[in-house]
């Protein structure tokens, strides 16, 4: 059965500190970009990070204290492979440091977490798509506090009476899928009006300002017409909202700035909360 695999999709941390105003950072070492946070005061402060890729496992944290006018002092910096817990359910490390400086003194610990989330069990067979539900493969969360931080998977399954120009004359559909925007994914080209696709990615998501809640953020799946010698021509385009409850075998119908009906694509798309409830 073709099902999606089990993996680490997120670091979370505790810090905790005293008495010192500190900048922290984590980065995926291997991808852009890195999570900066700001900490003071004693108190217990978390972060959240989502592994993009299996590809980078390593987790860099660097904590600085911030002086005014003057370089911010690195007072610790790691390095951490999360490579070889990936076949438990969980991981925990413990990292504790203490500083000395003449009467002054402060003790800093951090807690790294690393969850699997379990597998969502799809299976497709030319144009029957199956789901096998489980509490594992259907447990999301409904309430209000469920967070926001994630992976959704995503399925193409199909596509259907896909329809451009001279209904006579033959289509090589390809997809792209936009996140909020951003191309995460494009698919391969087919030879038919009823493509059997079969495709599966994973996409992690967190809010952010411009995307508050889970609710903000949506997909957008263009079909394609592909041409090896011109531009490639839309088909039509769909869009979908992301939510907590599985969508399952779903039916988008393609439109042109909103109109018209150039035929329909199925695909499922089930967002993960982490951590998992």
């Amino acid at each position: 059965k073709q099902w999606y695999q089990r993996r680490v999709v997120i670091t979370a941390g505790d810090v905790t500190i005293n008495e010192k105003l500190f900048k922290f950072s984590m980065e995926n070492l291997g991808v852009d970009g890195k999570q900066v946070v700001e900490l003071q005061n004693e108190g217990h402060h978390q972060f959240n990070r989502v592994l993009d890729s299996l590809k980078h496992t390593e987790i860099e944290v660097t904590l600085k204290e911030v002086k005014s006018f003057a370089t911010d002092p690195t007072i610790l910096s790691k390095t951490f492979d999360l490579v070889s817990q990936l076949g438990k359910d969980f991981m925990n490390r413990t990292v504790s440091y203490q500083h000395h400086e003449g009467q002054d003194s402060w003790n800093i610990q951090i807690d790294f977490w690393a969850y699997l989330l379990p597998a969502v069990l799809i299976q497709q067979e030319k144009t029957e798509v199956v789901q096998y539900p489980s509490f594992a493969s259907e447990a999301g969360c409904d309430a209000d506090d469920c967070p926001d931080l994630g992976v959704v998977y995503v399925h193409l399954h199909r596509g259907e009476g896909l329809t451009i120009g001279d209904p006579e004359e033959s289509v090589d559909p390809l997809v792209n899928v936009y996140l909020n925007g951003t191309k995460v994914y494009t698919s391969n080209t087919y030879n038919s009006r009823t493509p059997i696709l079969d495709e599966k990615f994973e996409v992690p998501v967190t809010s952010s300002a411009a995307y508050p809640n889970l609710f903000t953020h949506i997909l957008k799946f263009e079909v394609w017409d592909h041409d090896t010698f011109t531009d490639n021509d839309l088909i039509g385009s769909s869009t979908l909202q992301l939510s907590h409850g599985a969508q399952f075998n779903k039916m988008l119908v393609l439109k042109q700035e909103n109109e018209g009906d150039y035929g329909s694509l199925y695909v499922s798309v089930v967002f993960k909360p982490v951590p998992f409830y």
